[in-house]
Parts: C-alpha cells; structure tokens; sequence
C-alpha cells in the first residue's frame, strides 16, 4: 500500500473468456494478454478508491505468477513473482536475460499450472506511471525455482515469499528453490545447497543489473523462507521454516539452537551488505512449526507471526 497516494492490487489473469477484458489504462506498460494461460495484473488506485491510476498486464507466454509486491522509495513498485515464460518481459540490462529450461513441472500440486519449461523467479520494477520498466530479470537455473514445493499446509501457500528496500534502492527479496548454482558472495551465510528444497534470500540494486548477493539458507531436506524484514536502523530478518535435522548455522546465542520438532520455524539474522549470517535460531514444538510474517517494532524487536500443530510456549512478559 501507498499511503499518500492510495493502494495497489497484484493478481493473476486467466486467458478465460472475459479474462481479455481486463482493464488497462492509457500508456500501460502491457495493455493486452499475452500468448500464455496466466498473466499478471497490477492495477493501482487513488486512496479513496474512486480513481484507477494505472492498469496492466505483465506476463509472456506461459504462466506468470506474483507473490509479492512493494511500493518503492521512488514511487515505482517492485514486484516479485515465479515464471514459466521463455518471453517474460526482462530489461536489457537486467542481472539474468535468458530462461534455463527445466523439466516439465506444475506450480500446483495436482498438476494444475504446468510449466513445460519450469519455472523462475522474476522481479519487476515498474515505474511510477505504469507505463515503464525501470528493471526486470529472471532469477533461477534449471530446476523449479519461485515455488515453495514441500513446506505446503494451507491454500496459496506454494507461492510465498517477500520484498523489501533500504534507503540506498538495494532490494532484498526471499523465495524458494531447488536450483544448486544460485548463491553469489564470498562472505554470505550459505554458499552450497543443502539439498531438498532450500530457502533463498538475496539482494539485487536499484534496477536489477546486479545481484549484490545471494545466499541459500536449509540443509539436506526441505527448507523454505516466506518473509523479511529491513529495520530503521538497518537490520535485516529473514523467517521461514525447516525439517532438516542437519541445518546448523554456525551461531551458538540464538533462543533455540536445535531443531525440536518435525518442522521448526527459523530467524536468521543477515549482513544487508554481504548477506553474512549475524544471528539465528529455531522456534518450534516437537510438532509442526513454521513463520509466515516478519516485521519489527518500535524498539526494535523482531516479531514473527505463523502457525503452530503443538504446545507453544505463551508468556504475557
């Protein structure tokens, strides 16, 4: 949401009759569908609701997903999504230009939302009018990038993952993979995949010409990362959930050092420059645990919100 200026809505389209017809506003970046099954669609209104201030489409010639959007310090909007198309719109400078070509797969479980080639994930920034692409890349290899495979248990949540941005335009991002060559940066908290699925987090500057860094963060099972947060003072969280019993950063003062249960939720503190691991801990029951939300108060505490199988611990201090 902008506060100032109104809000935002981020979704999918399919190409169903009456799915043509979304509404696109004059100079949209995409004022059509494209050739694919699913599009994107990002409209943006006045505060009151009243006006739509732009309308378009983004997507290429497969299924184009968004999961996270954020308003930028510009007044652009980053959008972070997972694609299957060969022909995603990207900038021609953009960190990564071209599609690795995976295996067949779905996004959802089912089969529904095929992905012939497999799937990436995209970030977008569009600027202000709707009209411009200020930066668009791919970001995957040639397994199935973008989607949390493993770590499912409710509705949507395949397709979880977030956005941020400090005061310098650095965008932080974190999503799922299974891709074994993504990591980037001498100094970061994790520089080969566990295995499984591991959870990613990374930073790319303004426009998306450069990765700063990138870090995997899971051991040898499954692992997923589904949130972030940047404090005021410049700190940077990142939480999910883990059921590898081997995942072990190497930190020793974190509130819980082991994991306790089948799936444990996980924090980890990074680096905003480098993505080096400051601090880390597990929070869970010896039943299923997992952290979908991260955000920080006013004293600069972080906070997590998620969901819990067993007996958490409840204080009122």
């Amino acid at each position: 949401p902008s506060v100032d200026e109104g809000a935002y809505g981020g979704g999918i389209i399919f190409d169903l009759p009456g799915g043509q017809n979304y509404p696109t506003s004059m100079g949209a970046f995409q004022d059509s569908f494209s050739a694919g099954l699913i599009d994107v669609g990002i409209s943006k209104f006045s505060a009151d609701g009243r006006n739509l201030i732009y309308s378009t489409y983004l997507g290429g010639n497969s299924i184009d997903l968004p999961i996270s959007t954020l308003e930028g310090i510009d007044k652009s909007l980053i959008i972070l999504g997972v694609t299957g198309s060969l022909n995603f719109p990207v900038t021609p400078n953009a960190y990564d230009t071209s599609f690795a070509v995976g295996p067949n797969q779905a996004l959802r479980q089912g089969g529904l939302f095929a992905v012939p080639n497999g799937s990436h994930i995209f970030l977008t920034v569009l600027d202000s009018t709707g009209g411009n692409l200020l930066g668009s890349t791919y970001f995957g290899d040639t397994a199935l990038d973008g989607k949390n495979q493993e770590l499912h248990f409710n509705f949507g949540d395949e397709f979880r993952g977030d956005l941020a941005q400090d005061v310098n335009g650095n965008i932080f991002f974190v999503s799922n993979t299974a891709s074994p060559n993504l990591a980037q940066g001498s100094s970061v908290m994790q520089s080969t995949f566990g295995g499984g699925q591991d959870g990613f987090a990374g930073s790319f500057n303004s426009d998306l010409s450069t990765l700063n860094w990138g870090t995997y963060v899971g051991g040898s099972s499954n692992d997923a990362l589904f949130s972030l947060t940047v404090t005021d003072n410049n700190r940077l969280y990142v939480t999910g959930a883990t059921e590898s019993t081997d995942f072990t950063p190497l930190v020793s003062n974190g509130y819980q050092s082991a994991l306790a249960g089948k799936v444990d939720a996980i924090v980890a503190e990074l680096n905003p420059v480098n993505g080096a691991l400051v601090n880390f801990t597990f929070s869970g029951t010896s039943e299923n645990d997992l952290s979908y939300f991260a955000d920080d108060n006013q004293n600069g505490d972080v906070i997590i919100l998620g969901q819990t199988y067993g007996d958490w611990f409840i204080s009122d201090t």
